[in-house]
């Protein structure tokens, strides 16, 4: 339409924008106000409360310019939410309610530019800052504009910066100064998602920003109070020190090490070095890290975990480069109390990781399917660690995440492991066992624990499970073998060690079962390694020890012995007192009927009395025979008589050995008393001369200074020791190896 001042007048419907996905009216009310006038040339306008709202929020717009000399414009917000009136920040979002006005005015070279602005509950990244106040004039050159702002968080101002904006040579100037006092420095972290969370913290200190807007000098200095940071992909967290100093450059935040304290176990070490940043965007970082002992790996077990544990690092660390895509290197040795744990799958049986594999139908007309498993990517990162393994770290491996077994140990070596952004995950090294342990668990058959033995390796080149084994593995234990001999005058457990040979590859090892009868001699180990030299026969009898915990015969097969085995392990824990000084414990032993021989139930003692005095022993019954009336056991009593205990007396009643447990006779014991003395030697002359030296020495204490020493030895003792010798080399010529059969003394 036309006014009377034949000016065009404008007006507006209801109508809608959208701006980042929010529907923003125009006129919502459908007043006859909102308009614009303005002349035939083009060159003065009037613009009549043009309203923004959405959601009773309020964007409203007054103003008039006549030509180019003239201007007066006038912005008002009412409750407007700044996160949709924003421009979207890569890891930057804002909040808080919008209010107050922005003005312009010209009039010929006169300026007057005004801001008084507050946003209610201003947020920066989802993290409460308090209320935001900013007032800004500008002179009438509109060259300099002075600036107050500040920020009110619970009645405390946490910051404020004062100072001046110029224009100068068409360049904005800036001179500011900024004061922090706990001001939440939480916010930050939100540049660093995905590399770090839990950033928080109180900073205090001073800033002066100056010169060209877009490169200005920054001097400044913080303190922070209650600071730290977490570092989710390794999920350790670390407090920084009280008033921890960072310094404030151009576009870089100084760390001029800060004592870091791990917030779990309070290990500590120390951080230097930047983060910089370019107007706060493309963060980059170049820090170090170094200790003697800080907790570097803190994670559990999760289906896609390559490694897990904790590991205490003993060096120095850097991490560097662009946030999107850091480069930690870390070189050091591993600390006290590192424990890293290897999975080698997610739900493999024993059967299924290659030391007791059964074929199945499927594979053995090569009709199983594979199913290729997904790739496991670490986005943002590229892990480098180079580290010596020492004793103080324990490394296992597990091969069956649902029973436990597993393979750990201690020892020595050196390990490189790279972890980057394609989801390769590399090992290369050696370690060499001191010590460990072998959980070996078959169903709910077997389950025993192995002694690793020392020198064992395991060599990784590339491939974390395809780790090369060279290990052997030792359970200890005591059986009677002679079902092996097929002699029944033989009736005596004796020490019995099954060991596993493990080769191969990590992911697919080989086993090799081995049974060893140490404290034997030389005749008995001869016949028995004969009867076990089938390596079939040989594992079959090897897993019926680990079962049932005895040797089987071909038609005798004992399926209760390892559940007996357990029950009496669970029943010493929970009558034993925990300090090892009184250990009860409750065994029931399989007998063998084609042999005749009885189970029997029996109570174990082993008690402690004082230093010098032990007692140890069992009684029970036989269980199954046809007198179960009697009791059988054993009682030895052990008395140290000097201090050194190399010499004890020993008082015992003892069932007899031979077809002592058979259905129908009688039990037989033997008493004694005795008393032993122990002599460590390496040959008969070193013997000689410990005996007979010693008493020498202790007779010479008693005697005056100048009297000489007789160390002469008794020739009547030499004789008689050499025709004792002379003695049995005769008797044993006599004997006939081959025609020899095995007794209980063959065992030493």
């Amino acid at each position: 339409t036309i006014n009377k001042d034949k000016q065009s007048i404008v007006g507006f419907k209801k109508s809608d924008i959208t701006f980042k996905n929010f529907q923003w009216f125009i006129n919502e009310k459908e007043t006859t106000e909102n308009t614009i006038v303005f002349d035939k040339q083009f060159k003065n306008f009037n613009f009549n409360k043009l309203t923004l709202s959405h959601n009773n929020q309020f964007i409203d717009f007054n103003g008039e310019m006549r030509g180019d000399t003239y201007k007066d414009f006038n912005f008002t917000f009412k409750d407007v939410d700044i996160s949709k009136i924003t421009p979207d920040v890569k890891n930057l979002s804002f909040g808080g309610k919008l209010n107050g006005n922005l003005k312009y005015k010209q009039d010929n070279l006169v300026y007057e530019p005004s801001t008084d602005l507050t946003i209610e509950g201003l947020q920066l990244n989802n993290d409460d800052l308090g209320n935001l106040k900013l007032k800004v004039f500008g002179d009438e050159n509109f060259k300099t504009f002075n600036v107050d702002a500040s920020i009110v968080h619970q009645d405390e101002v946490t910051f404020s910066t004062t100072g001046t904006v110029d224009i100068v040579n068409n360049q904005t100037v800036l001179n500011l100064e900024a004061v922090f006092e706990n001001f939440n420095i939480k916010p930050i972290g939100g540049f660093l998602t995905g590399i770090l969370d839990n950033v928080r913290g109180r900073a205090s200190g001073k800033t002066n920003i100056v010169g060209s807007f877009d490169n200005p000098d920054v001097d400044g200095v913080l303190y922070l109070n209650n600071a730290g940071l977490r570092v989710p992909y390794l999920n350790v967290d670390y407090d920084f020190d009280k008033n921890s100093k960072i310094d404030l450059t151009q576009e870089k935040f100084i760390f001029r090490d800060i004592d870091i304290i791990d917030v779990n176990e309070k290990t500590k070490g120390i951080l230097s070095g930047t983060i910089s940043h370019e107007k706060f965007g493309n963060w980059e970082m170049d820090l170090k890290i170094a200790s003697d002992k800080l907790l570097v790996l803190d994670t559990k077990d999760v289906d896609d975990a390559y490694y897990f544990g904790k590991a205490y690092f003993d060096g120095f660390a850097t991490i560097e480069g662009p946030v999107e895509a850091l480069v930690i290197n870390a070189e050091g040795e591993s600390a006290k109390g590192t424990s890293i744990k290897i999975p080698v799958n997610d739900s493999e049986s024993v059967s299924d990781n290659g030391l007791v594999h059964f074929t199945t139908k499927e594979e053995k007309f090569g009709t199983k399917n594979t199913i290729k498993q997904p790739t496991k990517t670490y986005r943002g990162i590229d892990l480098n660690f180079n580290f010596a393994i020492t004793p103080n770290a324990e490394i296992e491996v597990i091969l069956n995440r649902e029973t436990g077994h597993s393979m750990k140990g201690t020892g020595n070596g050196s390990m490189f492991m790279n972890i980057n952004t394609l989801g390769k995950f590399q090992m290369t090294g050696d370690f060499i066992v001191n010590k460990g342990e072998y959980l070996f668990r078959y169903g709910s058959l077997i389950d025993k624990k192995f002694n690793v033995k020392n020198g064992g390796t395991s060599s990784w080149d590339g491939d974390p499970l395809g780790a090369k084994l060279n290990l052997e593995a030792v359970y200890a234990s005591q059986a009677n073998p002679n079902v092996l001999l097929e002699n029944t005058a033989f009736n005596k457990k004796i020490p019995t060690e099954v060991s596993i040979l493990i080769t191969g590859e990590l992911n697919a090892p080989q086993s090799d079962f081995n049974i060893n009868f140490p404290n034997v001699s030389s005749v008995l180990k001869s016949d028995l390694d004969y009867k076990l030299q089938d390596k079939d026969f040989r594992q079959q009898q090897a897993f019926a020890l680990l079962a049932t915990g005895g040797f089987f015969a071909p038609n005798n097969t004992n399926y209760f012995g390892s559940l007996f085995e357990k029950a009496s392990s669970i029943f010493g824990d929970v009558l034993s007192d925990g300090e090892n000084k009184l250990q009860l414990g409750v065994i029931y032993q399989i007998g063998n009927r084609q042999q005749e021989i009885s189970d029997r139930a029996l109570v174990t003692l082993t008690t402690q009395i004082n230093d010098r005095i032990s007692i140890n022993g069992n009684v029970g019954v036989p269980v199954g025979g046809i007198n179960q009336s009697y009791v059988v056991g054993n009682v030895e009593v052990e008395m140290r008589l000097n201090t050194d205990g190399t010499l004890t007396a020993h008082v015992f009643n003892r069932e007899n050995d031979l077809n002592s447990n058979t259905i129908g006779q009688n039990i037989g014991y033997t008493q004694g008393l005795g008393l032993s003395y122990r002599v460590d030697f390496d040959d008969f002359k070193e013997l000689l001369h410990k005996l007979f030296k010693s008493q020498n020495e202790k007779d010479n204490d008693n005697k005056p200074i100048n009297e000489s020493d007789d160390s002469e030895t008794n020739p009547e003792f030499i004789n008689f020791i050499e025709e004792t010798r002379k003695r049995q080399i005769k008797e044993d010529k006599k004997v006939d190896p081959k025609n020899r059969v095995p007794d209980i003394n063959d065992v030493h």
